[in-house]
């Protein structure tokens, strides 16, 4: 995301995503271009938001659920479902947020894709009912993704060997 003056450029290659941040610019009342790969908007208070990362504030129940909603169509994964970023901090933020909303998760979990070292929290698979309530994504894929991912759970398990979200469950967890 490049940030110059009151212009945002927001690069993705999910179209869906980008679709989405389109419609919520023109739903705030901003005007924004979109192609295939990047949505472009000038708005001073969005940009100013970002700068100051007045995100990692939020107070109100629907302030976090919003934030954390636009943060998982980003870039969350929907089959665990989990949160993915290069940034431990912002992956702390949305940890105490999603448990203010009363969503439990694992630990940050440190994972290298390549050469780029990234950060990931599932949500525990007790609560995925609850991720899918309160934070309703808006990107349709990953709606089916999450049914999906509940629908699987909600099969009999034989031989339990402890594991949640694809990772060894800890002894935290479990209690």
């Amino acid at each position: 995301m490049k940030q110059g003056g009151g212009r945002l450029r927001l690069k993705a290659k999910d179209r869906d995503f980008l679709v989405t941040f389109y419609e919520k610019c023109v739903e705030a009342g901003l005007r924004p271009s979109l192609n295939n790969r990047e949505v472009e908007v000038y708005s001073i208070p969005l940009v100013m938001m970002l700068k100051q990362q007045r995100w990692r504030n939020f107070n109100t129940t629907k302030e976090k659920a919003e934030f954390l909603k636009g943060f998982f169509d980003g870039d969350g994964l929907a089959l665990l479902p989990a949160y993915v970023n290069k940034d431990k901090d912002l992956l702390e933020t949305s940890q105490r947020y999603l448990s203010d909303l009363g969503i439990r998760t694992s630990p940050i979990h440190e994972f290298w894709t390549g050469r780029t070292l990234v950060y990931i929290i599932d949500i525990h698979p007790d609560d995925y009912g609850a991720f899918k309530e309160k934070i309703r994504t808006s990107i349709k894929r990953k709606q089916c993704l999450l049914k999906l991912s509940e629908a699987v759970l909600r099969k009999p398990r034989t031989g339990d060997i402890g594991v949640s979200g694809g990772r060894p469950s800890t002894s935290s967890e479990e209690a």
